[in-house]
Formats: C-alpha cells, sequence, structure tokens
C-alpha cells in the first residue's frame, strides 16, 4: 500500500470515528425521543451481551433482510447501547471508495489506530460494517479477523442474501439473523410507541404451530381474547388500512402518506435493480431495464408463467432468463415464492406458481403508480395474500420439517403449510365468502383443519361439520 492510500484511509477513518455517535444518534433518536427497538433487537443484542460477559461463541453477526426492512437502524441502536468506553468502529461500506477494500482500511486500522493487531490489542473491539456486500472480499477479510482475534465481535449487515455471496468456510462461523418488514405491531411500536400486550404474539404463533384441530385453534384462540380485545379497543380501521396499503416497511410510517411512500418505494426498488442485482453481473443492461416491468406484470397475476412473461411484447426474453431473473428477485428478498402442492417435484416445478410480495408496499406501489388490471376487489385481495404470506414466511422461519404451498388448481386454497405430518389449508378472504375453496383443498390433501382469514370477519368462528376455523384479518395480524 502506497503512502497516499493510507494517508487517504487514515482520513477516512478519523472522519467516521468522530462522526460515528452523530450518525448513530440520527437513527436511534427522532424528535428527542429514543425509538422504539423491532422485536428482533432483542435477539441481536442477546448476542452481543454474551460476548460482553465473556462467550465468544457468538461474536460474528451476519444481518440479512429486505431494502429498507431497518438493518442500519437496528445496527445503530447496538452501536449506542455498546459500553461508551468501547473500542467501536462503525463503518458504511457502500460510502467508500471502491479503490479501497476493507481489508486496507482494516489493515491500517489496527497498525495506526489501535497501535498494535486486534489479536495482540487484547481489549475487547467492535466492528459495526453496515453494507457489507459493496466490498467483494468482505467474507475473507473478515474471516481471517474471526480466526485470529477472539477479542474482536463482528456485526455486519447486507442488503439481500444475494450479496452475501460467500464460502462455505466462511459460511459456518457468522449466527445469521433476518430482518423482516414490520408485523402490524411493530408499526404501532414504531409509529406511536404503541406495545401490545406483552407476550400475545407468541402465545398466538405457538398456538398457530401447535394447534392439531381446528377446535383445539379455536379453543385456545378464545382464552386470548381479552388480552386481544384490550389492544384493538384503541386501534382504528385507518391503522390497518394504512399498515396494509403502504407501512410495511419501518422506513415509510413516517412519511404518513401512500403517495410519500411509494416515492420511496420506488427509489428502493431502483437500487435493488441497479446496484444489487447489477453487482451480480447476471444481466446485460438492456435486461435489467425489463425487471421493473416484470415486477409490474407480477403485480396483477395471480400465477407466474416464465414463457408467458417472456413473449410479452415488452419483455421478449427467453424463459429461462425470465426464470433466472425471478430467482434473483427472490434472493433479493423482494419476492418471495410459493410453489404449488404436489407429492411429485418434477410436477412441482413444472406448474405455475404463485410469487408473492415480501412487502404489500411494493405491489401497492405499482397498482398506484401504473395501474391495475384488476379490480379494486382482487387488487386488495392480492395485499391481503402478500401479508399473510409475509406473516406465515416469518412465523415458519427457522420451524423444521415445514413447507409452505398453494392448490394450483382452479378453486384451490390460497395456501397449504404443512408441519411434518399436517396440512393447514388457509384461505384469505376480502368479504365473508364461503368456506369452498377451502374444502376443495382439504378434501383434496386430506388436511388436518383449514383457516379462512377475513377482513370482514368480527368474530372467530368455527364451522364443526368441515373442521374450519374463521379469524379476524385484524386477530392475525397481531401474530
Amino acid at each position: 500500500m502506497n503512502q497516499d492510500k493510507k494517508q487517504q484511509i487514515i482520513a477516512l477513518l478519523r472522519a467516521r470515528i468522530s462522526d460515528a455517535e452523530i450518525r448513530a444518534h440520527s437513527y436511534v433518536f427522532e424528535d428527542g425521543k429514543k425509538r422504539p427497538n423491532r422485536n428482533v433487537y432483542v435477539k441481536v443484542k442477546e448476542h452481543f451481551n454474551k460476548f460482553i460477559s465473556g462467550d465468544k461463541s457468538r461474536r460474528w453477526v451476519i444481518l440479512t433482510g429486505l431494502r429498507g426492512a431497518g438493518k442500519t437502524t437496528l445496527m445503530s441502536q447496538i452501536f449506542f447501547d455498546a459500553p461508551k468506553e468501547a473500542t467501536k468502529l462503525f463503518l458504511s461500506v457502500d460510502q467508500i471508495d471502491q479503490s479501497i477494500s476493507l481489508k486496507e482500511i482494516l489493515f491500517v486500522y489496527e497498525n495506526d489506530f489501535l497501535g498494535m493487531s486486534f489479536a495482540q490489542f487484547g481489549k475487547p473491539v467492535f466492528l459495526f460494517l453496515d453494507e457489507i456486500q459493496y466490498d467483494k472480499g468482505w467474507g475473507m477479510a473478515l474471516k481471517a479477523i474471526y480466526d485470529n482475534a477472539p477479542n474482536v465481535f463482528i456485526f455486519v449487515t447486507g442488503s439481500s442474501a444475494l450479496s452475501m455471496n460467500i464460502n462455505i468456510d466462511v459460511a459456518r462461523r457468522p449466527i445469521f439473523e433476518k430482518v423482516f418488514p414490520l408485523s402490524f405491531c411493530e408499526y404501532k411500536k414504531i409509529k406511536e410507541w404503541k406495545t401490545k400486550e406483552k407476550g400475545l404474539g407468541k402465545e398466538m404463533r405457538d398456538i398457530f404451530l401447535q394447534a392439531q384441530s381446528a377446535r383445539e385453534l379455536f379453543t385456545e384462540m378464545k382464552k386470548l381474547e381479552p388480552k386481544i380485545n384490550n389492544y384493538l379497543t384503541e386501534i382504528k380501521n385507518k391503522d390497518f388500512n394504512d399498515y396494509i396499503t403502504y407501512a410495511s416497511l419501518p422506513s415509510l410510517v413516517s412519511l404518513g402518506e401512500p403517495v410519500l411512500a411509494y416515492d420511496q418505494v420506488k427509489n428502493i426498488l431502483d437500487r435493488v435493480v441497479g446496484q444489487d442485482i447489477l453487482q451480480t453481473e447476471e444481466f446485460n443492461a438492456e435486461t435489467l431495464n425489463k425487471i421493473k416491468d416484470i415486477l409490474y406484470i407480477t403485480a396483477s397475476a395471480d400465477k407466474v408463467s416464465f414463457s408467458a412473461i417472456g413473449n410479452n411484447t415488452g419483455i421478449q426474453l427467453h424463459y429461462m432468463t425470465v426464470s433466472h431473473i425471478f430467482e434473483i428477485l427472490q434472493q433479493t428478498e423482494v419476492l418471495m415464492r410459493i410453489l404449488p402442492f404436489s407429492v411429485s417435484h418434477n410436477t412441482q416445478v413444472r406448474q405455475a406458481s404463485k410469487f408473492l410480495f415480501s412487502a404489500p408496499v411494493f405491489r401497492a406501489m405499482y397498482f398506484h403508480l401504473r395501474g391495475s388490471v384488476l379490480s379494486p376487489e382482487e387488487a386488495r385481495g392480492k395485499l391481503l395474500e402478500d401479508i399473510v404470506g409475509m406473516y406465515l414466511n416469518r412465523i415458519l422461519y427457522r420451524q423444521k420439517e415445514v413447507h409452505l404451498n398453494y392448490d394450483a388448481e382452479s378453486g384451490g386454497a390460497d395456501f397449504i403449510v404443512g408441519f411434518g405430518n399436517r396440512d393447514i389449508v388457509i384461505e384469505v378472504s376480502t368479504d365473508k365468502k364461503t368456506i369452498k375453496q377451502v374444502i376443495n383443498t382439504m378434501h383434496k390433501i386430506k388436511s388436518t383443519y383449514g383457516i379462512v382469514i377475513s377482513e370482514k370477519q368480527d368474530i372467530l368462528d368455527i364451522n364443526e361439520e368441515y373442521n374450519i376455523i374463521k379469524i379476524p384479518f385484524k386477530y392475525f395480524l397481531l401474530m
């Protein structure tokens, strides 16, 4: 490394160290009041506290998730809560000149700021590295520190799973934590500092995961109704509508109106395509320019045929290229793929998949800015389906032996959730329509029981004859 580059890095580090507290403060506080912590904060802080108490087994944490999901805020909260006397470095890697590598920065930090290697320094050192994917060599650079300096706690964020291209040797060392879009209760907590009934969400999730029948789920949820009613008493219908249409990402909550949120969401998607996907070097410029049109087509589609999209007049791409685009969009966590239910993997792959948006605000943005061929009721139904899919994805995360599918046949249900030898059929409804779709799918796959989640349903109800429970959408959002 020549002296000019070294001096450039020294200047960079001085600036970042001196303004770190101010930068973190801007994420941690709003109008002089500390922002509420997300649920995932507790998990991450546990790793941090274990390290401080002497447990060196959790000293590399990688935080992944969709752009706009709040990873930088969470990292700033952990940084801000670290002991004030601690030796800590906060770097936003996306703001560093690409001619300078992370490895070079950390080398200069060791020698010209610590005065010795990390391992020799002895005292705890905390490295906070945001948007790590902008440095292609980050994995091996941090692996070397992890292997040689047990006194260093490494906290890393990446904007998407595709950006975390790391080899197997590196991947087995960190602890991975995912930041999901907001739950409704997190939305209310961020917007109004309103906390839900303590433990209610976990109790509801545990019941959902463990219930063996519609009757058991109904009985156990009825026991929670006093807590549910206490929470819902202060919730307005506008709160639910705002959450569904635009406020499912933390960066959008304070904007207060859909138009501003949709502009920001458009910017998020521009960065996903123009930065994250561009970095993969998988597609040429012409193909990249078509990705947002593909997303728009997906917003109004019930099922996705790669061939049909590729043959679209405005797309004109080979179906294999379209398939790869959808694969990458899943890795960026913009889309979530729901495979059709089938006992045969070959049949499952050949049938059209359903693609949901990981946060409903993406679909809502396309409906608002570019219109939709769907009726208002159909469009609303798509947003509700996104939310239920988003919740199921979060609830099932890290559960063993689970699958999430849909019934691809006409008149089939929206979701089939499998827990080992149990299959639960779920239909999402914008009205109090019949339970025919659930019955059709339950009969076909011999499921354990069925659930209808209805926006118009006001009370818990059960159909004993068909083993189906009807759950108000508002109840489901509290999970």
